[in-house]
């Protein structure tokens, strides 16, 4: 056990500037974080860190052992968006990167691997060469199912192929694929240095998961028959498939995450007795459940952490209050939990670390900040800053946020947050308050910073967060619960949470406002025309406004077994989506824009024109639908925005209008 650590905030020349706090300016919320996330190199000799630049995320690459100025990988143009990024041996970083397309009535997002080199400086898109079986329009290829530590120049993706001749079989649907003729999941060696992608294994049409050992080796999948509704488990440990689990069933029972860390085991994800996802290993000679990895009686896990340089689970990420990193690794619990001491008041998590486990990566974040980066070298027992999330952010400037639980009508406990103005306390209510319902639906808000939600704070607003019935991270029943009540009880919860402010008397009764993004903003617009006289106001950014019209896009965007069309009907629910001669469909009772004349209060609504999650029609049904019954509206259409808001330039907008209009009718 080490009991001194000598805590050094070395001022490197990779070191963001220390700032002297002001009052903070809308730009300083809109802005995008200072520093996004970090990625450590294997060697542990770069640290990528996602920064801004030019109003949009670009990698600085920084040199540890060799301080100067980063090296600057920016967006390759103006209409490619940058998302995440990882180190993939020690020369190469790998970006997510997307580019929003139209076809027709469409648009959709194609998202593509590229892979940056240190040495070269040099791009490459991952899989443009050698696989051509693969549409073009292929919306997704960013697959990767092994990292392949023993081979730095290579990782392993898999990507749905179209290798209809080979089966001799007309018509036969891929479960992989959503349901499309002659698809199967196929695996690929990608050279990180030319794209160059050499096809592996040829799994079968109705295979929907696969995973790998260490070495890149299939060793279990997972099929799913479409006609049969029958999921069946394979395990391979000496060279060929053995059926090692089946079931009919038309819901998921889990889902493979890794190899084990028992011989011949794999590990699944399922819900457990208690109603909790929870990790598992099962046995690949008989489908027998062995040790379990991680399970609670209190929250689900978000997904599992994997050692970048082994490609072993080590540890989960739980969705709690604060998001919580857990690991199974002896040496790396141990080392979270010492380095986590000297930061009293806060939470500090290993996100990052090298092969030799020498350097690693913390975020700290709580006891008033945003969140920071810091960098431990074990080597000489220090710690440096990288960079803060918003540095212009003083602690005082940080709101507090506090859970806040409710009881909805019909007995059912929901969760919820509470970011009180800044500098005040709960007692010290009634406050003008906007309720904000998250997107998703399987979604959920906590406790951690939240850029929307503190700049309302600073202008003296409390804001709601309720995880409504059907939000993630509950646990299997509570998720359901949603299931079938995308406009019904999902919205009374929203409506009987704000309700709570009221009584409770966080809430002016007469200065509430509802806003929200997505989900979140059909769920403000269905709460405003529920109970009209509950709100002052009503803001939708993105949000869906016509249910039927909506799922009718999604199906002619996929197909009626795709997942995305399989996820929107579970929670519109099947039945409320077919006609009953004489019986209006709950699809027009919950669509605002069929139900604009129950609206009281003043609506503004925002939408993207490059909307590749929500079509942008939903925002003109909307706009028509107040134009006709005579509603107070303002519309917004923000030409060179996507759904998620990923420019300061779209959050400005958004944040600047928002809060003039919130302050006509809060203020």
């Amino acid at each position: 056990m080490r009991h001194f650590l000598l805590i050094v905030f070395a001022v490197f020349s990779f070191s963001l500037p220390q700032t002297t706090f002001a009052k903070p300016t809308l730009d300083d919320y809109a802005a995008l974080p200072d520093v996004s996330y970090a990625s450590l190199s294997p060697d542990g000799r770069y640290v990528a860190l996602a920064r801004p630049y030019k109003g949009k995320l670009a990698a600085f690459i920084y040199d540890i052992d060799n301080p100067g100025d980063p090296k600057v990988i920016p967006n390759l143009d103006d209409e490619i968006d940058m998302g995440s990024f990882y180190w993939r041996g020690p020369k190469h970083l790998v970006f997510v990167i997307s580019r929003s397309v139209k076809e027709g009535r469409q648009r959709f997002e194609i998202r593509r691997l590229i892979s940056y080199s240190v040495d070269t400086g040099k791009f490459a898109t991952l899989m443009s060469k050698g696989a051509q079986e693969i549409e073009s329009s292929n919306p997704s290829i960013t697959n990767v199912i092994n990292t392949l530590p023993d081979d730095p120049d290579h990782i392993l993706m898999a990507a749905y192929a179209y290798d209809g001749r080979s089966t001799g079989v007309k018509n036969v649907k891929s479960a992989s694929s959503g349901g499309k003729d002659g698809f199967r999941l196929k695996t690929y060696k990608v050279n990180l240095s030319t794209g160059k992608a050499k096809g592996q294994d040829n799994n079968n049409q109705k295979t929907i998961d696969i995973v790998t050992d260490m070495n890149g080796n299939l060793i279990a999948r997972l099929d799913y028959d479409l006609d049969s509704k029958v999921y069946s488990a394979y395990g391979k440990t000496t060279g060929k498939w053995k059926q090692i689990y089946r079931e009919n069933t038309t819901t998921r029972a889990f889902n493979l995450q890794g190899a084990g860390q028992s011989a011949n085991t794999v590990v699944i994800s399922r819900y457990g007795n208690n109603g909790y996802r929870e990790l598992v290993e099962m046995s690949l000679l008989d489908g027998t459940f062995g040790k379990t990895l991680f399970t609670s009686n209190k929250h689900d896990f978000k997904y599992p952490l994997f050692d970048p340089n082994t490609w072993q689970i080590v540890g989960v990420v739980i969705g709690d209050d604060i998001e919580e990193y857990r690991f199974f690794d002896k040496g790396l619990r141990q080392w979270q939990a010492e380095l986590a001491a000297e930061y009293p008041g806060q939470k500090a998590f290993l996100t990052d670390w090298n092969a030799e486990r020498t350097r690693f990566l913390l975020f700290v974040s709580g006891g008033g900040t945003a969140g920071e980066y810091h960098l431990f070298n074990a080597d000489d027992m220090s710690l440096s800053k990288l960079g803060s999330k918003y540095p212009k952010l003083g602690k005082g400037d940080v709101a507090a946020t506090i859970p806040f639980d409710i009881m909805a009508a019909d007995g059912l406990k929901i969760p919820g947050y509470l970011t009180l103005p800044v500098g005040k306390t709960k007692a010290q209510g009634p406050f003008p308050t906007v309720v904000m319902p998250h997107g998703g639906p399987e979604s959920r808000d906590n406790a951690e910073f939240d850029y929307w939600a503190q700049y309302l704070a600073s202008q003296g607003y409390a804001v709601y967060k309720p995880n409504f019935r059907g939000s993630s991270g509950y646990g299997g029943d509570f998720r359901d619960a949603g299931y079938g009540e995308f406009g019904g009880k999902m919205i009374d919860d929203v409506v009987d949470g704000t309700k709570a402010l009221v009584a409770q008397r966080v809430a002016k009764s007469d200065k509430i406002c509802i806003m929200g993004a997505s989900y979140g903003g059909y769920a403000a617009l269905a709460a405003s025309v529920k109970a009209p006289d509950l709100y002052a106001c009503t803001i939708s950014i993105n949000g869906v406004t016509n249910v039927g019209e909506f799922f009718s896009w999604v199906m002619e965007n996929g197909n009626r077994d795709s997942r995305r069309a399989n996820y929107w009907r579970r929670y519109i629910g099947e039945s409320n989506l077919q006609a009953v001669p004489g019986v209006k469909r709950l699809t027009t009772i919950w669509s605002p824009s069929r139900q604009a004349h129950e609206l009281k209060a003043p609506v503004l609504l925002f939408h993207g024109k490059e909307d590749t999650n929500v079509p942008y029609e939903q925002f003109e049904f909307m706009r028509k639908a107040l134009k006709k019954q005579g509603v107070s509206f303002e519309a917004v259409v923000m030409k060179t925005n996507d759904h998620y808001l990923r420019t300061s330039e779209a959050r400005k907008e958004v944040l600047g209008k928002s809060g003039v209009f919130l302050a006509k009718y809060l203020n």
